[in-house]
């Protein structure tokens, strides 16, 4: 759902005042309307601003699971021998992206949910997958977090059936 399984950029191109505020309330609130506008299609500038404690606009969103933050990269970088500090569009080459996708859940989903990898309901392992993508302590019972959750869980429903994957 993050990403349809193509790997890709976040983007930060946003066309108005009103969207922006939206979607950055706490980015864009003390702001005037006149300096929000000076982000509307500015990517470069919006990344910078909303990713400012991550390392900026270079390590926005990337790949099958939005890879997020300067410290992500190099913690990629190291675990697969790839210098995505310094080229950080590599996360979205498919072979990377899957690896890095593998990693995270391995890491977060495994340490979150110990029988990740032996739950035979389809339904309840994607629910893991996206919430340790998600952020496992978060709130999925309502709003765009459940809208969310239930479109990833269709996917993967859609997936195993089709394929037969697990």
């Amino acid at each position: 759902v993050e990403s349809n399984f193509t790997p890709k950029s976040e983007n930060m191109n946003y066309s108005s005042v009103e969207r922006l505020r939206a979607v950055f309330p706490s980015k864009f609130k003390a702001m005037t309307d006149v300096k929000v506008k000076s982000y509307v299609n500015n990517p470069k500038a919006l990344g910078d601003l909303v990713y400012a404690p991550l390392g900026g606009y270079n390590y926005r969103g990337r790949g099958l699971i939005q890879i997020t933050g300067l410290d992500n990269y190099k913690t990629y970088s190291k675990l697969l021998g790839v210098d995505l500090v310094a080229n950080p569009d590599l996360a979205n080459d498919l072979e990377i992206a899957g690896k890095i996708a593998v990693y995270y859940i391995k890491a977060v989903g495994f340490k979150n949910f110990k029988d990740i990898n032996t739950n035979k309901d389809i339904k309840v392992v994607a629910d893991y997958c996206s919430k340790s993508i998600q952020g496992v302590a978060k709130n999925y019972s309502t709003g765009f977090l459940k809208k969310h959750l239930e479109e990833k869980r269709k996917v993967c429903v859609d997936i195993y059936n089709k394929f037969d994957v697990i």
